[in-house]
């Protein structure tokens, strides 16, 4: 936005603001440039390929400090009669300005023919938010040999990476506002992690010991699944409505089909796999509801499909688990689609089941939404890490822990209490230490 000789005129509207707590606004980086300016209260930066000392182009971030009770329109056309000061002939074009919203942003665009101190011209987009007293202001600017009014070189390359700045520019209220406000890739990458707190703790213990068993069971159903359709034995004159899988050690296991009312299950069916994953297949007996309380599963696992709504893919995978105190069942029901390059985040549903197995006492998505993500850029090329947000809960959920097995990659969620990176099934959290985020302290 601004040269060097309009930096002073600028010092009492752009002054350190007072750190708070929340919210903070981040920001995205568009490639190609490096920072070379930062502190408690601004950053900038310029094209990688130019001067640090004579660089034409330049983005800026700037915490301001705005009078109580100021409009933010009053707080920026008071910047812009002090930009007048220096380019009697400033052109300012609006743009889609959000004052009423939450939180208050304006755009302008400005051009000035010719800079009285520099005696160049110049092109400036420029993006302010505002919350309680404190503006943050990020800029785009790029500086020209004079040139007529009405008139600006502004390339399209250039405003599009103008508009990338200024559009990732966000306001956060908490780590899973907006992709921006987890952190910028290079801190992600780097990052620590740190003791989470007691109840965090718990509650990923929790979460780490549900994941891996809804994965192991999930896995091995559909292993079972291929199984028994190559002999014949699954479709849709079968008989086969539901399963119950119950995983053992390394890839050994044991899955039931079974058919019937929830009230009536009817076994039909047992794969079984020895802990080399070698699979056998037998007709089911009457007994066999006596065992790995088949029937109470059974029925836990349709009472809930039952209850099921609109999935978000005609497929569901489920899980059936005993809840840590023993009471009741847990049946999680996980969306599968047909592109394996599809990673499914949302879609799935746990339900709380009470002892009798058939009265539903809760049922919560895990998260809200269809929420997926490909494997793949749009070129192609595989991710190695896939990164999304999760608005609740505080820490990953037990179905995205699952889904993390499940992939193969390691993933960094943001939630409202912080950054984690999931791998292998185990989740740490994150003492992220973004540059692209004012005030510094977040």
């Amino acid at each position: 936005m601004l040269r060097c000789a309009q930096a002073a005129m600028m010092a009492g509207m752009l002054a350190p603001a007072l750190a708070a707590a929340a919210p903070w606004a981040a920001w995205e980086v568009p490639a190609g440039y490096r920072e070379i300016a930062g502190g408690d209260h601004e950053r900038i930066y310029v094209r990688a390929d130019e001067d640090a000392k004579h660089p034409a182009e330049r983005l800026e971030v700037r915490l301001a400090e705005a009078p109580a009770g100021q409009p933010l329109g009053d707080w920026f056309a008071a910047l812009r009669k002090q930009r007048e000061a220096t380019c009697p002939q400033l052109q300012a074009q609006p743009g889609r300005s959000r004052l009423d919203a939450a939180p208050p942003t304006l755009l302008e665009m400005w051009h000035c023919p010719r800079d009285a101190r520099s005696g160049k011209g110049e092109v400036a987009v420029l993006k302010a938010m505002r919350d309680g007293t404190r503006v943050w202001l990020a800029s785009a600017s790029r500086s020209y040999a004079p040139f007529e009014p009405g008139k600006t070189p502004l390339q399209k390359a250039e405003l599009a990476r103008w508009t990338a700045f200024e559009q990732s520019l966000t306001l956060c209220l908490d780590y899973a506002s907006a992709p921006a406000c987890m952190g910028d890739p290079a801190a992600l990458g780097t990052a620590q992690a740190v003791a989470p707190a007691a109840a965090e703790a718990a509650a990923l213990h929790r979460a780490e010991a549900r994941g891996r068993e809804i994965y192991l069971q999930d896995r091995l159903a559909w292993k079972a699944g291929d199984v028994l359709g190559k002999a014949g034995h699954l479709g849709k004159d079968t008989g086969v409505k539901g399963w119950i899988a119950m995983p053992g050690r390394r890839e050994g296991g044991t899955v039931y089909f079974l058919g019937g009312s929830a009230q009536a299950p009817v076994p039909l069916w047992v794969v079984a796999f020895d802990a080399s994953g070698k699979a056998s297949v037998r007709a089911a007996r009457a007994d066999d509801l006596e065992r790995d309380d088949l029937a109470a599963r059974y029925r836990a696992r349709q009472s809930a499909l039952a209850l099921q709504a609109k999935p978000c893919t005609p497929a569901l995978g489920s899980a059936v688990l005993r809840p840590e105190d023993g009471q009741g069942w847990l049946v999680y029901t996980l969306a599968h689609g047909a592109d394996a390059d599809t990673v499914w985040i949302g879609g799935h549903t746990r339900f709380r089941m009470a002892p009798d197995a058939v009265t539903a006492l809760d049922a919560e998505p895990l998260p809200a939404g269809c929420q997926h993500i490909a494997r793949h850029d749009a070129d192609g090329r595989a991710y190695r890490v896939l990164q999304l947000a999760q608005p609740q809960p505080p820490v990953p959920s037990e179905t995205l822990i699952a889904q993390q097995l499940g992939a193969g990659l390691p993933f960094l969620v943001a939630t409202p209490a912080g950054v984690w990176r999931i791998d292998d099934g185990r989740v740490q959290k994150l003492d992220v230490r973004a540059r692209n985020r004012l005030p510094a302290a977040h």
